[in-house]
């Protein structure tokens, strides 16, 4: 048992020392893992005011919560994951296992919902996956791709 005491102290050093973690506590975000995210967008302009972004496998939310900054209130973001969330303002939450037989159903089916609403866009522009795996067998399909509107 001591042992596992020992690397729980030493992660949380390590924690402590972060300079990621420490901006990511500042700037409220979920996780250090979103700077990942905000250097990717950086370099590649992955997200517009207005796009609809679907986050699979998205606890804890960091990159949920920097994608709707970026696509702001014309946009939307659907964040995925079975593991419960906090609510995060400007996204909707599907609580659903990725991997598991009906769950694209599950998606597709609450993204129409959300399409219905007034201010949502009509187009899936983009699709994260900060926890995916590969599956032994691909048991999510979307179907929505279509280039978003600029």
């Amino acid at each position: 048992m001591s042992g596992r005491r020992q690397s729980s102290r030493r992660w949380v050093d390590r924690q402590r020392r972060d300079v990621y973690v420490r901006q990511a506590h500042e700037k409220g975000y979920r996780s250090r893992a979103v700077f990942k995210l905000i250097e990717l967008d950086r370099r590649n302009c992955l997200f517009r005011t207005g796009q609809c972004v679907v986050d699979l496998g998205a606890a804890p939310g960091g990159w949920s919560q920097y994608a709707a900054e970026r696509v702001g209130g014309s946009g939307m973001v659907v964040a995925v994951d079975l593991t419960p969330m906090d609510p995060i303002p400007g996204v909707e939450m599907v609580e659903v296992a990725i991997t598991t037989p009906g769950s694209g159903a599950m998606i597709r089916r609450g993204l129409r919902d959300l399409r219905e609403l007034p201010r949502r866009p009509a187009h899936l522009g983009f699709v994260l996956g900060s926890a995916l795996r590969p599956a032994p067998a691909p048991a999510l399909r979307l179907r929505l791709f279509s280039s978003p509107t600029p």
